[in-house]
């Protein structure tokens, strides 16, 4: 099975599960540089705030998961 997908495919599909599960979760608005226009998704939690996650970049440097789930300024880690 190949997988692949932008990073709007991605944050789509993210939103639609995390709002079948009920989170408040608005549509992927955020535009940053990582290899030229990007956007990335942000659900919010009570006890934390919102949240930014970058799912698509996750997939492909799985290695810096982390950063790209709750840490995500825009812009790629350093390396």
């Amino acid at each position: 099975m190949e997988r692949f997908g932008n990073c709007t495919d991605f944050h789509a599909l993210f939103i639609s599960f995390a709002r079948s599960e009920g989170m408040p979760i608005p549509n992927s608005r955020r535009m940053g540089k990582i290899d030229g226009d990007h956007c990335w998704a942000e659900f919010y939690l009570p006890e934390t705030g919102w949240i930014p996650i970058d799912a698509s970049e996750a997939f492909k440097h799985s290695d810096k998961k982390d950063f790209f789930f709750g840490t995500h300024s825009g812009e790629p880690p350093s390396t």
